[in-house]
């Protein structure tokens, strides 16, 4: 069964094997280009696109979680801190829901610094440049070998993961981040 990103990406694929190489290329190439640039691009609003158009499916949020990515955003110890698939909070009549939104959880919303709105697709979405990134990485490990391919930082705290501070009290953050592959930040 195919359907989301699957179906897009044949169909993108379809037009290029049409289209490439024919004089209606360059101007088919620009058009369907947006399609695979998930990043937030002001062009696209100009162009008439209405946000968030672009997204095909919208269940890889709940996947994300299955995974240990350990990117400093500890979203495994407690889904309301946010992760790579957003910022959940817990239901208080079933606890053992978290959602973004749900019966008695209105919809969970941050800040977006492109629109400088409120937005309830943001806890997700501010991700997916890194998210993509990662990917394209894990895809790297299957056809290169280690010394070859890019990995992930390794970064640790010189402090607790908890702190606490009181209201307008300064707190000092410190910490160290190495790159296994020898790049440098």
């Amino acid at each position: 069964q195919q359907g989301g990103t699957n179906t897009l990406a044949r169909a993108l694929r379809s037009i290029e094997e049409k289209y490439k190489g024919t004089p209606q290329w360059q101007e088919i190439h620009a058009e369907v280009s947006v399609y695979h640039d998930f990043e937030l691009a002001p062009d696209l609003v100009e162009r008439g696109y209405i946000r968030y158009d672009l997204f095909s499916e919208w269940d890889t949020p709940a996947w994300l979680y299955a995974f240990d990515f350990r990117v400093g955003l500890r979203h495994v110890d407690n889904p309301g801190y946010g992760g790579l698939g957003g910022r959940f909070e817990q239901s208080q009549k079933d606890p053992g829901v978290w959602a973004d939104q749900w019966e008695d959880i209105s919809t969970v919303v941050d800040f977006n610094p492109y629109t400088n709105e409120l937005d309830s697709y943001w806890p997700q979405l501010r991700w997916v440049k890194m998210l993509q990134n990662d990917f394209a990485a894990r895809a790297e490990w299957c056809v290169r070998d280690y010394e070859n391919a890019n990995h992930p930082p390794v970064v640790k705290l010189n402090h607790p993961n908890d702190l606490n501070a009181g209201i307008g009290e300064v707190i000092k953050l410190s910490g160290t981040a190495t790159d296994p592959d020898g790049g440098s930040f």
